[in-house]
């Protein structure tokens, strides 16, 4: 009998978070807040801009609650240059971005994997193909949520967590590979 919608996503954000944590877990702060050359974006920006954009669609879409970022006093106990990154976000502001601690990083990368991950155990197969926007809102045009919705929408809650979460962490996965190549480090992927 074939598995539910949620429970093979889940099987791979659950595979694709444990490469992010093996990812991380070796870097020090000075490796994630390592800027090559000016234009090239340190750890510190993926690690930003892909886990607080999961944070954001787990809390947003799966728990109908406010961020771990802001609940958790992450930016406190985190501390550094911490800009809100989201696509559109200049090259300027993201290679400034800097992280103070990289233990608190890992505690709120890890509270926010685990997250998305007991929602996604329980929701009703139902909820896969639920209509979260009528139509592609303007923040979503161009993105690759609006490429594999319909044109004319609905973008469903499936899609918003396969492209947010699944794909979008992929991507930054890879380019978390590049960076640890840049520094000398073997790849995880």
């Amino acid at each position: 009998m074939p598995s539910s919608p949620w429970t093979r996503l889940s099987r791979r954000v659950e595979a694709m978070h444990q490469l992010w944590e093996h990812s991380v877990r070796d870097l020090t702060i000075g490796q994630i807040n390592h800027v090559e050359r000016a234009g090239v974006l340190p750890i510190a920006f993926t690690l930003l801009h892909y886990v607080k954009g999961e944070d954001r669609t787990s809390s947003t879409y799966l728990h109908n609650e406010p961020t771990l970022w802001e609940t958790g006093k992450w930016p406190e106990r985190i501390g550094g240059n911490l800009p809100d990154i989201r696509r559109g976000t200049s090259i300027e502001v993201a290679e400034r971005a800097l992280i103070e601690n990289a233990a608190q990083w890992m505690n709120y990368q890890r509270a926010v994997f685990a997250q998305t991950e007991a929602a996604m155990r329980v929701l009703p197969d139902s909820s896969y193909d639920s209509i979260k926007h009528d139509s592609v809102p303007e923040h979503l045009q161009g993105s690759f949520v609006s490429n594999i919705s319909d044109p004319d929408g609905p973008i469903l809650l499936g899609d918003l967590i396969e492209g947010f979460v699944f794909q979008h962490g992929i991507r930054h996965l890879g380019e978390l590979d590049h960076s640890r190549a840049l520094l000398g480090l073997q790849g995880v992927t």
